[in-house]
């Protein structure tokens, strides 16, 4: 009967140190969170905002335009920086990319499988895909209009 109440308090111990350890690294992520968006933005101060329209309109005029629409969202929405302040030579390594010291591992994750499943959709070997910029992303995935 007592070793019954030690392995039951031991278990209980046990699952509140996991549940604390849980709730602790939560909070952990929540604050690394709140501190990169803001240094992440702050790359963008001053940046005159561009309607997506206006962005195909100026430097990408052949490509189909609801195709280069989803593609720069697509871009925005997994780099968490607004579409109007994006420019074609920005790169993910340094303006679109992860705050140095506040990395969160998921971060690009999002825009990294939606590369693997354009590339597959074009038949094309990603190793062979060389996305350095948002305009090679674009021009790799987005449509053209009309031959040139």
């Amino acid at each position: 009967m007592i070793s019954a109440q030690v392995t039951l308090i031991s278990s209980n111990s046990a699952f509140y140190v996991l549940l604390a350890l849980f709730a602790g690294a939560a909070i952990a992520v929540r604050i690394v969170m709140r501190q990169r968006l803001p240094l992440k933005l702050k790359r963008f101060e001053g940046r005159e905002q561009l309607a997506i329209e206006k962005i195909h309109y100026d430097f990408y005029p052949g490509y189909e335009i609801r195709a280069f629409i989803g593609l720069w969202r697509e871009i925005a929405l997994a780099t968490e920086v607004q579409p109007e302040l994006m420019r074609p030579m920005d790169r993910f390594d340094r303006e679109l990319g992860p705050v140095k010291g506040l990395e969160v591992a998921s971060e690009m994750d999002d825009l990294q499988e939606a590369f693997m499943r354009r590339c597959k959709q074009q038949k094309v070997d990603f190793r062979t895909v060389k996305v350095e910029t948002v305009d090679d992303y674009i021009k790799q995935f987005a449509t053209l209009q009309y031959a040139a």
